[in-house]
């Protein structure tokens, strides 16, 4: 049994392209949230403290999901 490699289409090829600078900018936004979690306005509230725990984790999210496609990706690349 012979197992084909898939080329990257050409949408993933335009992917591919981008998908540094956007990972750039996630991991960008992930610091920023990051960064909140040490404003003492936002930890001394309950509230805005749960909100920011829940964005920072969405951006680590969105992050992780970056690199995992990423790795698709370059995987397809060869």
């Amino acid at each position: 049994m012979v197992v084909t490699k898939k080329k990257p289409s050409c949408l993933e090829v335009r992917e591919i392209s981008t998908i540094e600078k956007r990972i750039v900018e996630a991991e960008q936004e992930l610091h920023a949230k990051r960064a909140a979690l040490e404003d003492l306005a936002i930890t001394s509230h309950t509230l805005l403290l749960q909100t920011a725990c829940a964005q920072m984790e969405e951006a680590q999210k969105t992050v992780d999901n970056l690199y995992t496609r990423w790795a698709e990706l370059e995987q397809k690349k060869g």
